[in-house]
């Protein structure tokens, strides 16, 4: 089990969990409306019945690393830079 740290909590994510929308937003520290553009460019995603996707945080960082997008602890440091905030 691996431990995220954001700027709201902590998280604790094993290999195969699927995260929701906010969660995954969280994680990363992007906005909802990022998540949007990026599943429109490709990003992986499990559709569920109700509507709503679920997010492997593997499968979301494989893609972002083959996008050659800044990796998630380099995104989170900047967003706490450009917050005011230190982690």
């Amino acid at each position: 089990m691996t431990v995220f740290k954001t700027l709201d909590g902590d998280y604790l994510v094993s290999e195969n969990d699927i995260l929701t929308k906010r969660e995954i937003c969280d994680v990363i520290g992007i906005s909802i409306a990022t998540i949007h553009r990026w599943q429109r460019k490709g990003l992986p995603y499990t559709p569920f019945s109700n509507y709503r996707n679920g997010y492997n945080l593997l499968e979301v960082q494989h893609w972002m690393d083959e996008q050659g997008m800044v990796p998630i602890d380099l995104n989170k440091q900047w967003k706490a830079r450009k917050a005011g905030t230190t982690q």
